[in-house]
């Protein structure tokens, strides 16, 4: 299949690199795709920039891709859409930070795929058959146990800011008795793929209840994961105490890594199981190959689409919506004779919009 995909490239973390490389051993044609930006700030050599609110149409060209993925956050989400010449899906991940404005991006599309089971029934209009659950996998290709010495005691990576307030306490216990890494410093993927290779031991903290991928990086890493509490999700796909190891809290935590170090036998054994498993059944080989096997399966309504059934202003308000918080300032400029007057709640918006490209820029 020749797939169009659009993600934020500049986000060296981006699923959307994983994604591009394993359709790609699949044997899928993949044609990466972005909002213009400076060289420097791109991550994969392949994409083709645009301006952000182009339409899709021009995207395509003379191509004739057979689906068009969008993967928030961010990203390029061309125009035209309801008329697009091919199936047409987005991938929604952040749905446990806020689910109405993934609600209104998923109508220009045929198709939603969620990376968390908590939003699977918030797409009615899309029909039986039409949201697909994939949840995050391992990058094989980044993180597999190199057989490395693993010198350092426990690696923590994420991050620390004051709206994760328990995630400082606990790196700050576990820092006044063990040997980390720099817990501060950004780190780009073939780093912290580096730095997992050298764990013994490596802690994440996930939020509300869900999954995360550093839980999956650990375990592809060969470390054993320690990771707080049990999300729903987390104890459907592995086993505590087999393939992971549970806290509750920051002193539980201090006590189970002790314990862990101490006993290297079973440390290592739970590391080697939930290093297997992961492989075995979490990788992003397997989940596109999932995705594709329901794609083919699910019959295309290009005639019913979704996005056919937004008038005009509807649809520009989601596009509005996009811009402001990827910070497309300049297309909030040229398209703003679509948006409605201006307002002192308009002005906020483009405010908003100028500070988030200003914090994107400095990434």
């Amino acid at each position: 299949m020749f797939v169009v995909l659009s993600f934020a490239t500049e986000i060296q973390w981006h699923e959307g690199h994983s994604m591009a490389r394993a359709l790609r051993r699949l044997g899928h044609e993949v044609r990466v795709v972005n909002v213009a930006a400076h060289p420097l700030q791109d991550h994969c050599e392949t994409s083709a920039g645009f301006p952000a609110d182009v339409h899709i149409d021009q995207v395509f060209g003379d191509s004739r891709p057979e689906a068009f993925f969008y993967i928030e956050p961010r990203g390029l989400l061309p125009r035209g859409l309801e008329r697009a010449p091919c199936r047409t899906v987005c991938f929604l991940c952040d749905t446990i930070l806020g689910l109405a404005p993934r609600q209104a991006i998923a109508q220009l599309f045929d198709e939603v795929v969620l990376y968390h089971l908590n939003a699977v029934d918030g797409f009615p209009n899309h029909g039986a058959g039409h949201v697909h659950v994939s949840p995050f996998a391992v990058d094989s290709e980044l993180f597999t146990d190199r057989g490395h010495t693993r010198d350092l005691d426990v690696v923590y990576v994420g991050s620390l800011d004051d709206v994760w307030a328990p995630r400082r306490r606990l790196v700050d216990r576990l820092k006044s008795e063990f040997t980390m890494n720099d817990v501060e410093r950004r780190l780009s993927a073939a780093e912290v793929s580096a730095l997992y290779a050298r764990a013994k031991i490596i802690v994440n903290v996930c939020i509300n209840g869900t999954i995360n991928p550093r839980i999956f990086d650990a375990m592809g890493a060969g470390a054993l994961l320690l990771n707080g509490a049990t999300p729903a999700a987390l104890a459907e796909m592995f086993t505590e105490g087999e393939h992971y190891v549970a806290f509750r809290d920051e002193e539980d935590a201090a006590a189970k890594v002790r314990y862990y170090l101490a006993n290297e036998a079973e440390r290592a054994r739970i590391a080697k199981a939930g290093n297997a498993a992961v492989h075995a059944k979490h990788t992003y080989d397997i989940r596109m190959k999932e995705l594709m096997d329901w794609l083919a399966a699910t019959p295309p309504k290009l005639g019913e689409r979704v996005a056919s059934r937004l008038d005009e202003r509807r649809r520009a308000a989601v596009y509005e919506g996009h811009y402001r918080q990827a910070g497309h300032v300049e297309a909030l400029f040229r398209r703003s004779g679509e948006f409605p007057a201006w307002s002192v709640g308009r002005i906020r918006t483009f405010v908003r919009a100028v500070m988030t490209a200003f914090r994107h820029s400095g990434r």
